[in-house]
């Protein structure tokens, strides 16, 4: 997911790149391109991070099962170590789909402000982004499933089950709307 999200950047940046060299008169649009260019730059190598960052998470959700638990204190120990890592493996993925909503919404400006021939790169770049969008929260969605199971009766854990699912669910409503929107816009740049 956070791959897709990088791809995505690494598209915008590229339209960016291209219709600022093409753009000769407007000093405006082009000072647009360049600052979009660069936030597209930043978050490719912040969503390049998190692929390696969500891997980690993982692992330590492994880690966490792989405790030897023999007495009561020891499966109450192990039992704490496996919400501790679901709630990082839950953490990183909406990390990735915020930032994912970030290049959407980069993947719509460069559709705006990019020349019309690179319009199907751009529209790469929207399909993309939610893609990895969708993938993260599938991610987050299935930790916090597992982690409901596991913080019965604890209201601290339940209430960052619902912390979460609130945030992703926000980012959720507003990428349908904002994807929604650039389909339409891509459908009427393509003929």
């Amino acid at each position: 997911s956070a791959l897709a999200g990088a791809l995505s950047a690494g598209l915008s940046s590229m339209v960016a790149a291209l219709s600022f060299a093409k753009e000769k008169d407007g000093i405006p649009r082009r000072e647009a391109l360049e600052k979009v260019g660069e936030r597209a730059q930043f978050l490719k190598s912040s969503l390049v991070r998190l692929v390696d960052e969500d891997t980690l998470a993982f692992d330590k959700v492994m880690e966490a099962f792989r405790i030897k638990a023999g007495t009561p204190a020891e499966e109450k120990e192990k039992t704490r170590s496996v919400i501790e890592a679901y709630k990082l493996a839950a953490a990183v993925p909406l990390e990735v789909s915020e930032k994912c909503l970030s290049v959407l919404d980069l993947a719509g400006e460069v559709l705006t402000l990019g020349i019309d021939s690179a319009c199907s790169d751009s529209s790469v770049a929207a399909q993309m982004a939610y893609a990895g969008l969708l993938g993260a929260s599938f991610n987050v969605r299935i930790n916090l499933k597992e982690l409901k199971k596991l913080a019965t009766g604890n209201k601290s854990d339940l209430n960052h089950v619902r912390s979460v699912t609130a945030r992703l669910k926000k980012v959720s409503t507003q990428a349908s709307k904002l994807i929604a929107g650039l389909n339409r816009r891509i459908a009427a740049k393509l003929g």
